[in-house]
C-alpha cells in the first residue's frame, strides 16, 4: 500500500520490521517500489544487501534490476553476468527477463548484446516467441537507427506463420518513419496505421 502511494520511507520501515520473515517476494516488492520511485541507487544498495543475506534473486528480481541500470553499461553487464551464472535461472525460457535484458542493453547502446540475447532466445524457443519479445527487439533496433534490421525482423515475424501476428504497436514501430512505408507496403498494412 505504501509503495502505491510512493511512500518509500514507510515501506522500508515495514520491511525492516519483518526481521526473519522476509523472502524473495518481499525483497522484490521493495526493490520494484524503489525503482518505480526513481531511487535506483538505493535499489542497488538493497539488492546488494539481499545478496549478502543469501536471498536468491529470481527472474522478477533480475528483471527489476535490469530496469534499474539507467543506461549504465557497467551495471547492465553486472546484472547480466549474475543472471548467466545463476544456475536457478533458465534465462532463455523466461520471456519477461529476456525482454528486460533486450531493453536494458538497448538503453545502454549495446545493440550487439541485445541481439545476442535475442538470437539465443530465438534459438532456445524454436519459433515460440511472444509478440512482446518481437516488439522489444524491433523497437531497440529502431531507436538505434538500425532500420534494415527492423525491416528484416519484421519480415521474419510475418514469415513465422500464423501463430504470432504483428500488433498495431509492431506496425507503428516499423512505419514510424515515412520513408520506410513503401518497403512495408507489400505486407498490406496500409489500413492499420495512419501515416
Amino acid at each position: 500500500m505504501f509503495l502505491k502511494c510512493c511512500d518509500i520511507i514507510n515501506a522500508q520501515k515495514i520491511f525492516q520490521s519483518m526481521a526473519n520473515k522476509k523472502n524473495v517476494d518481499t525483497w522484490n516488492i521493495l526493490l520494484n517500489g524503489m525503482i518505480s520511485d526513481n531511487k535506483v541507487d538505493d535499489a542497488f544498495i538493497l539488492f546488494d544487501e539481499m545478496i549478502k543475506q543469501n536471498i536468491k534473486p529470481d527472474c522478477f528480481t533480475y528483471s527489476s534490476m535490469a530496469k534499474a541500470t539507467e543506461n549504465s553499461k557497467e551495471k547492465a553487464n553486472r546484472i547480466y553476468e549474475m543472471i548467466k551464472n545463476d544456475t536457478n535461472i533458465n534465462l532463455y525460457q523466461t520471456t519477461v527477463l529476456c525482454n528486460s535484458l533486450i531493453i536494458m542493453f538497448g538503453k545502454c547502446g549495446n545493440i550487439s548484446a541485445a541481439m545476442d540475447v535475442w538470437n539465443i532466445l530465438r534459438a532456445e524457443n524454436r519459433g515460440k516467441i511472444s509478440i512482446r519479445s518481437w516488439n522489444s527487439i524491433i523497437n531497440v533496433n529502431y531507436h538505434h537507427g538500425e532500420y534494415q534490421t527492423v525491416l528484416d525482423l519484421f519480415d521474419e515475424l510475418v514469415a513465422s506463420g500464423n501463430t504470432i501476428k504483428p500488433q498495431k504497436k509492431t506496425y507503428h514501430i516499423c512505419v514510424h518513419g515515412r520513408r520506410y512505408y513503401a518497403q512495408l507496403a507489400h505486407h498490406q498494412i496500409r489500413g492499420v496505421v495512419s501515416i
